[in-house]
């Protein structure tokens, strides 16, 4: 191979630029687009949906990476009280739901006879183990003793529902999904918590960020008003997570320790990021 023709197959004229394959990443990027079981060994894939699957999964944690970075700038720029700054950010946070939301979606081109074709090799493994989900969770706005999710008929509270450890027996958890990193960020600034001080700070409550008096034209209410909206969004996300699993899985338990699609529903009913904001009762 010539010393300026990379892996990638692109010749360049200096191997020492910048060159598009080789800042992304590329062939270590797809190199893991592998099925990997509990040794760490890959094996070859079950079925030809299966890679698609994969890297849906993986699309939407190099998503949430972004989104996470982003709530800490937000959670920073609400602190330094830089209200037109921290809405931009909020804008930003909006629209990666829609982008996780979309991967999602790509799921449902699967027809849910060929899924369950590859289904029963991932079990006790779900998506629910994601720990970069729960860290947006958390550093948006629940916390560990919010109401969060029924399964089988029980309630549980956030840190409840994750914090079960592992049991052997049909319908008990294989994995705990609460985690060390989870409670130092659940004691740590939130957005929530950062909002929540400010508004407090300035005397500023529902009826004035929500009505027609001026302080619901300030930038702190715009902001206020927007993260509304983006707690909205993220409640999106989780249905259009909900109705993929719908199809894909009708009435069939989840293949980690939940009930499935009965589980999705009460997230979307019961999780907030910002209920003092919303919350009318």
């Amino acid at each position: 191979m010539s010393k300026n023709r990379w892996q990638c197959s692109h010749e360049v004229l200096d191997p020492k630029q910048v060159h598009y394959c080789r800042y992304i990443g590329l062939e270590a990027l797809l190199a893991l687009a592998r099925p990997h079981i509990g040794t760490g060994d890959e094996r070859d894939f079950i079925h030809e949906d299966e890679p698609q699957f994969i890297a849906a999964h993986q699309m939407s944690e190099i998503g949430f990476a972004l989104h996470i970075q982003t709530l800490g700038q937000l959670i920073g720029k609400i602190e330094e009280e830089d209200y037109p700054s921290a809405l931009k950010l909020v804008e930003r946070l909006i629209v990666w739901c829609g982008v996780h939301g979309n991967v999602m979606s790509a799921l449902n081109t699967m027809e849910p006879k060929k899924f369950f074709e590859f289904r029963d090799a991932l079990a006790p493994a779900s998506g629910a183990e994601s720990e970069q989900y729960r860290i947006i969770e958390i550093l948006s706005g629940i916390e560990p003793e919010d109401a969060y999710a029924s399964i089988r008929g029980m309630d549980f509270t956030y840190r409840a529902f994750l914090d079960r450890k592992p049991e052997e027996g049909e319908n008990k958890p294989k994995a705990r999904w609460w985690t060390l990193r989870l409670t130092e960020l659940s004691e740590g600034p939130t957005v929530r918590k950062a909002i929540k001080a400010k508004l407090q700070k300035l005397g500023i409550g529902r009826e004035e960020l929500f009505g027609d008096t001026p302080p619901a034209q300030s930038s702190i209410a715009l902001l206020a008003q927007g993260l509304v909206g983006y707690d909205k969004a993220f409640r999106s996300l989780r249905s259009v997570h909900m109705m993929v699993a719908a199809r894909q899985i009708g009435t069939r338990a989840g293949t980690g320790h939940t009930d499935g699609v009965p589980y999705l529903k009460s997230a979307v009913d019961k999780a907030q990021f910002f209920p003092e904001l919303w919350d009318r009762d």
